[in-house]
């Protein structure tokens, strides 16, 4: 059953809405409406820019702003979920791009799926999904369960502390301010993070960039720090670790720098070329466990 929160008074801007694509050449569309007791909102946008901000009233607000030559744009409730979609209408290559600005109240699920355009959110709460083809993420005061891919574009994240999981495929991922549980990789691109706490088992990993954390509070899970070609180095920052940290390269094409000596040291793989090198050492009786890994570049901690 479809039920729709919509004041009566927004009524009338939705038949305009549909008025719109009727318009003369050029006319920019546009669209104001304010939502009740929406637990959901998913947002599909072909060519455009996205904010998301904390609504101060409660209500899902949503303005956007389009060419309705352009674009055609379909809003609608089911129960206690809101979609918005773009439906490009026009064929050449000189596409306008349209805006929108979401203010959601806190706990309010969001899904965002963009083919080309950034994305600003601050100030959000909940579980987001986004996905986007090509254009970047920047997110500010964020919390919650937060799933992010570009697959062109970079990802920056600052003062937040929530559930991260990042990925992107050729843009770089930089985190400062962050805590809580990191998933964070790029295909080409740098994963570069400040000023950290890690309070759940987390990852950065890089296919050819470098791979940098600097800590900003104790390690409270597993961490696993991985390039594939260039350097991967931890920063203790001061923080005194109880745990493994093992560390890795190639064994004839990395290299491992660490302000101490190791317990132990081993060669692993039996292949002519994927041989690695594994250092190993022990600080305290804690089960958590330190990667610091890298294939042909350095690997490298330090504690200053």
């Amino acid at each position: 059953m479809k039920s729709s929160t919509i004041r009566p008074a927004l009524f009338l801007s939705a038949a305009l809405l549909l008025i719109t694509g009727f318009s003369a050449s050029g006319q920019k569309g546009s669209i104001q409406q304010s939502y009740d007791d929406i637990k959901a909102v998913k947002i599909n946008i072909g060519y455009g820019d996205l904010t998301v901000e904390k609504s101060t009233s409660g209500r899902v607000e949503i303005a956007g702003k389009y060419n309705d030559d352009e674009v055609d744009v379909e809003l609608k409730t089911k129960g206690d979920k809101l979609s918005i979609n773009e439906k490009s209408s026009w064929k050449g290559n000189n596409k306008q791009k349209s805006e929108w600005t979401l203010k959601l109240p806190e706990n309010t699920a969001m899904t965002i799926n963009i083919g080309a355009g950034e994305s600003r959110i601050k100030g959000y709460s909940g579980e987001l999904e986004g996905n986007t083809g090509s254009g970047n993420y920047y997110l500010s005061a964020v919390g919650g369960k937060i799933r992010l891919n570009s697959g062109t574009g970079n990802l920056e994240i600052m003062d937040s502390d929530g559930d991260f999981s990042l990925n992107s495929g050729t843009g770089n991922v930089k985190l400062n301010k962050v805590s809580g549980a990191i998933s964070a990789n790029s295909g080409t691109g740098n994963v570069m993070a400040d000023n950290i706490s890690i309070n759940g088992d987390s990852g950065l990993n890089s296919g050819t960039g470098n791979v940098s954390l600097s800590l900003g509070g104790p390690i409270k899970g597993d961490l696993a720090l991985n390039s594939g070609t260039d350097n991967s180095r931890l920063n203790f920052n001061g923080y005194n670790f109880e745990g493994t940290l093992v560390m890795k390269c190639g064994k004839d094409s990395g290299k491992i720098e660490a302000p101490f000596g190791f317990d132990s040291e081993e060669t692993e793989g039996g292949g002519r070329y994927d041989n690695t090198l594994k250092k190993t050492k022990k600080f305290g009786n804690s089960a958590v466990e330190i990667t610091v890994a890298t294939g042909t570049g350095k690997a490298s901690v330090q504690n200053k």
